[in-house]
Order: C-alpha cells, then structure tokens, then sequence
C-alpha cells in the first residue's frame, strides 16, 4: 500500500494484492501478479482514516499474511490501529526503497 506523492491538493492511495501462490521461485515479480484492491483519490488521507479504510476492504477480501508500505506516519498508524488486539497480525515490512532511504 502506498500514497502517491501529493500533486496539487490531493494524494491516490491504493492498495494492492499479491497471492502468495504466484509468488516466483526465483527472479522478481510481474505487474500482472498484482491485483487492485483498492484506490481512491481524495484531499487528505490520516492514520483513521487509513484505519476504517483497510478494516472495510479486509472485511472483504481477507486479511492479508503481509503488508509492505513506506514509513509514513498516516499509514503507521493505520495499520497499527488494525492491527490492535489481533491474535495472527499480518507481518509489517517497509519497501526496499524506503527502507534504504530510511536508514541512508
């Protein structure tokens, strides 16, 4: 999951699924492999916000094994919000580039 960066007054924020099952033995994945589960453009976005909007699409189509995102604060907090009080929480891991920006 991810934001874009913000354009003008508003941010995309989509959410996309990979099946485990088509994950490669070796080499990296295709954008074929990814399925849209959510997008939607709107003025702000916050860690609330972020919240209901993950516990709805979830609700739906299941809760995921992992969650890869950037660091950013809204989405931290949304998905810690979720994740509260669960007794199998999905695993959290940051992107690659993020994760290098991070530590950089």
């Amino acid at each position: 999951m991810d934001h874009t960066i913000q354009v003008g007054t508003k941010k995309v924020f989509v959410i996309l699924s990979i099946p485990v099952e088509v994950f490669p033995a070796q080499g990296a994945l295709a954008l074929k492999s990814a399925n849209v589960l959510y997008l939607k453009v709107q003025e702000q976005w916050n860690g609330d916000l972020i919240h209901r909007t993950l516990s709805e699409v979830f609700a739906i189509t299941g809760f995921p094994s992992q969650i890869v995102m950037d660091g950013g604060s809204d989405l931290n907090k949304g998905v810690r919000l979720m994740t509260q009080g669960m007794d199998c929480p999905p695993k959290v891991t940051l992107d690659i580039t993020h994760l290098i920006a991070n530590l950089l």
